[in-house]
């Protein structure tokens, strides 16, 4: 009789949150998963504080808040293109969820996949000419380019494990990217590739999980989220594998980091002080502080044109 225990339906269930980078324990989330638009003046977020998950823009000292999407589905996560006049982002709900493009104001909203398959975590390609995701059966996710308006998909993943968010670096020329195979007991880790999904190799400590990738501006480090110490926390590591460097240690989950463009701060997701909510800390780790707007908000979501391939 064969007693060993299968570890793959309980990474499973630690993955699915990861996967889309929602917090995986029950609490409520004020703004989660936050990413500057590429001039450094906004940033668009998920948060599930009028009901379901949608997405909502502010400023980058937390103003101006505004509600970008209203429907009966979860939005999110989101992207802004390299020009910052659109996002792509997924609708839907495990297992099925769809990836749309719509400009920055929420207006003009058009679906780019056209199937019933699971799309995840959408990116853009740095020169803004593919979109980037994660599709497939589990646990083989493989990381997709397809062009913007979803044709000609090329498949970057070499099939060996669950891949997820992609991250073209600043120059185009690596994707950074999460990736785990709880077939083989595997905990998620950062992992880096070529621009043509050659050269694949582990970036992150491959006895922590490690998961949710974004560049520097200059291209030298990736800043991401891991359990290395424990607690999920944020972290820092050289694009050579050289350093790693963690930056936040608080009793909360810091989760779901990015780069300001300038490269100044980094903002991210937190549990720290009760629901998660957005902050900014310095690259050092240092003067974190939350940019939470007040509940309820904001400005309306603008009227929708949905156009379907």
């Amino acid at each position: 009789m064969n007693t060993r225990r299968d570890s793959s339906p309980f990474l499973a269930g630690c993955l699915v949150c990861a996967l889309i980078g929602w917090p995986a324990q029950s609490q409520q989330v004020r703004a989660s998963l936050p990413r500057f638009s590429p001039d450094g003046q906004h940033i668009v977020f998920v948060s599930n504080r009028d009901g379901n998950r949608e997405l909502y823009l502010m400023r980058a000292d937390g103003s101006g808040l505004t509600r970008l999407t209203a429907t009966p589905e979860n939005e999110g996560p989101a992207n802004w293109s390299p020009d910052g006049r659109q996002l792509v982002f997924t609708r839907g709900g495990w297992p099925r969820q769809s990836v749309y493009v719509t400009n920055a104001d929420g207006s003009g909203e058009r679906r780019i996949t056209s199937d019933s398959s699971n799309y995840l975590t959408p990116a853009w390609s740095a020169d803004g000419t593919r979109i980037g995701y994660s599709v497939g059966a589990w646990p083989r996710n493989q990381i997709v380019a397809a062009r913007l308006d979803g044709s000609d998909p090329v498949t970057l993943s070499d099939g060996s494990a669950n891949d997820w968010w992609p991250a073209w670096s600043p120059d185009g020329s690596r994707i950074a990217f999460a990736s785990a195979d709880p077939e083989r007991r595997q905990l998620p880790g950062i992992y880096l590739m070529n621009a043509d999904g050659s050269g694949r190799r582990r970036l992150s400590d491959s006895k922590f999980s490690a998961e949710v990738p974004a560049w520097s501006p200059d291209g030298n480090w990736v800043v991401y989220q891991s359990t290395r110490d424990g607690n999920t926390d944020v972290y820092l590591a050289a694009a050579d594998g050289s350093r790693e460097i963690r930056l936040t240690n608080e009793p909360g989950l810091d989760e779901t980091p990015v780069f300001a463009p300038d490269g100044k701060q980094i903002a991210f997701q937190s549990g720290r002080d009760g629901p998660m909510d957005i902050y900014v800390m310095n690259v050092d780790g240092t003067a974190a502080r939350r940019l939470g707007a007040p509940t309820p908000c904001c400005s309306p979501a603008p009227a929708r044109t949905t156009i379907r391939p």
